[in-house]
């Protein structure tokens, strides 16, 4: 939801951007978003359309409890101080650009070819310099395949986190 707006491409060049790297993101306003929910108050979060690549509104997010920031950049170097728990899912590399380029055909309108075009010249190389290298930064990893791992690492973590005042992860669901 925070890639850059692009406004002032056309949609065929907007197409050509490279979304897998951090400057693609609108850190600022990320940034801005993120205390506004911390302080308690709502936000107007960007709408984004991957079939345009471009934003298409806003939508009004109140403030939680509990606030998730999930996307490839969610440990980026930006992000990380402000996370009470961080979890890096990394699945087999094989896996990963099958399900790139069946989300990129079935929910972006992409045909096959351009999807494994972009996976093989541009995802693939900018996993290996922007993102795996954020796999540091994660309290928990993961190999995004066994859900019930994920669930036992993550109240395992609350558990330690807030035992000294008896909170668990089931206040939080």
């Amino acid at each position: 939801r925070y890639y850059r707006a692009f406004d002032e491409k056309n949609k065929f060049e907007r197409m050509q951007v490279n979304f897998d790297h951090p400057d693609a993101i609108e850190w600022n306003l990320l940034q801005k978003h993120l205390r506004s929910l911390e302080n308690g108050e709502s936000v107007d979060m960007p709408v984004y359309s991957y079939e345009e690549s471009t934003r298409t509104g806003y939508e009004t997010v109140e403030a939680a409890p509990v606030i998730v920031v999930e996307g490839i950049f969610a440990l980026y170097e930006r992000l990380i101080d402000r996370l009470d728990l961080a979890v890096y899912i990394a699945p087999d590399p094989d896996i990963r650009a099958i399900r790139r380029v069946r989300r990129d055909v079935s929910e972006r309108n992409r045909s096959i070819e351009f999807a494994a075009r972009q996976y093989l010249e541009t995802t693939r190389i900018m996993h290996k310099k922007h993102i795996r290298p954020t796999k540091k930064h994660a309290d928990i990893n993961l190999d995004g395949i066994n859900h019930d791992r994920f669930i036992n690492k993550v109240k395992a973590y609350f558990d330690r986190k807030h035992q000294e005042t008896d909170k668990s992860l089931k206040e939080f669901i």
